[in-house]
């Protein structure tokens, strides 16, 4: 009876055992980010009943033994964080994934982009000694000529404006300050030769192009002027110069002051500059006369120099007629190349310019909510260029006359007995 018991309770602890391991090998599946571990003992008991040789007899084979089981317990709340690093931590994959949404209405990423700056400071500009910011961007490869500067002795009305990488003056937008500025009425840019000089701070370059940001005008590019601000000194700048061939005499002179009041929250910086530049005559570069024809290869062997419209009659008619009349009217000649008029004798290479300008910067914080600021600024420019005497050949459009001068045969005035065609340089006008 006794041997039966104790098998029987024998049979229920290692039952026992194993239902306890399954569950909490099930549990530990579920949760591997929690693995705790707790040694239980069973003992086996014995009857109250047995006698004092019986006891004996059953307690050998009821021996204390020791089970490692894992013990199932609930799981605690993660953050997602902490779970991700605890199953990494067990080699279990649990990173976190990224999803991208985009859309018209989000934000582009293009706004948040660096995108390549070119910085110049004033000390750079000043170190150069430009007496304007268009000279000073003449130096830069990344500007082109597309745009007029000083140096455009044709149509340009003393403005300058500016280009980058030869897309055009309409296609990069030049801010102030990065704020949009009044555009020359003249030219429809920006003049650089009306801001002054000792007034820039820096220039900011953007060369890649704006468009999503600013629109189509900055196509190909953005340039920003920074100007100065918060002076609380005072100073005066005189410079001038020469070149060594004797011309393009320039000089400046250039002041400003600044004051604080109200414990700094306001400022007041009035600047003032007088600008001459005295110009460069083509004729005095021997580089630049006589004057090549754009389309001959040089040092071909058949340059042509000088323009066809001469200050000699130029005589041509259907028959084959090609002379030259001299300037006093009386000589004929055949026409040659030693009729052609050398422009660049009378031909500005750099103009002159004269300019004055004063501005102001006014601002006065309230409160870190509220800044009350105004930049008001004058500029008046002159500039002059010399340019050849203008060519005659005929109507200009739109008008509905001819676009060839002709002067019929029976005119009194035609020693040729036939109809011929004339051009030529009105140089007696100047």
């Amino acid at each position: 009876m006794n041997t039966s018991r104790r098998h029987l309770l024998l049979c229920a602890s290692i039952l026992g055992v194993g239902t306890l391991s399954g569950t909490a090998f099930a549990d530990s599946t579920t949760q591997p980010e929690h693995r705790s571990h707790k040694v239980v003992h069973h003992k086996a008991s014995t009857p109250t009943t047995a006698t004092k040789g019986t006891t004996a007899a059953v307690a050998a084979p009821a021996t204390t033994s020791s089970v490692a089981v894992p013990v199932a317990t609930t799981a605690p709340a993660y953050s997602s964080r902490r779970r991700a690093a605890l199953l990494e931590s067990q080699g279990v994959s649990g990173g976190t994934e990224r999803m991208v949404v985009t859309g018209s209405a989000l934000a582009s990423s293009n706004n948040q982009n660096a995108n390549p700056v070119q910085i110049v400071t004033a000390k750079q500009i000043q170190q150069t000694g430009a007496t304007t910011l268009s000279d000073f961007f003449a130096r830069i490869p990344s500007i082109g000529g597309t745009g007029t500067n000083n140096s455009e002795t044709n149509g340009t009305g003393g403005a300058s404006c500016t280009d980058i990488r030869n897309l055009g003056s309409n296609r990069v937008l030049v801010l102030i300050d990065g704020k949009r500025a009044t555009l020359n009425g003249q030219t429809n840019c920006i003049d650089l030769n009306a801001l002054p000089i000792q007034q820039i701070a820096s220039v900011e370059i953007l060369k890649d192009g704006g468009s999503e940001l600013y629109g189509a005008d900055a196509v190909s590019g953005v340039i920003n002027i920074k100007m100065r601000h918060d002076l609380s000194d005072g100073n005066i700048t005189i410079r001038g110069g020469i070149t060594g061939q004797g011309d393009n005499d320039t000089g400046m002179i250039s002041a400003y002051k600044g004051w604080n009041f109200d414990h700094d929250k306001g400022n007041l910086t009035l600047f003032g500059q007088y600008m001459t530049q005295g110009g460069v005559l083509q004729r005095n570069r021997s580089w630049a006369n006589p004057v090549q024809l754009t389309d001959n290869p040089v040092g071909s062997g058949g340059e042509t120099f000088g323009s066809g419209y001469s200050n000699y009659t130029h005589v041509q008619s259907a028959s084959g007629l090609n002379a030259a009349v001299a300037p006093d009217g009386k000589t004929v000649s055949d026409w040659g190349t030693n009729n052609r008029y050398d422009y660049g004798r009378h031909q500005s290479l750099i103009n002159q310019l004269q300019d004055a300008s004063l501005s102001g910067d006014f601002h006065y914080e309230f409160n870190r909510h509220a800044n009350l600021y105004s930049n008001v600024m004058y500029s008046h420019r002159t500039s002059s260029s010399y340019m050849a005497a203008e060519p005659f050949d005929g109507s200009v459009p739109p008008s509905t006359l001819p676009s060839v001068l002709t002067v019929p045969a029976n005119d009194p005035n035609n020693p040729f007995g036939q109809d011929v065609d004339i051009t030529k340089r009105l140089s007696a006008a100047g």
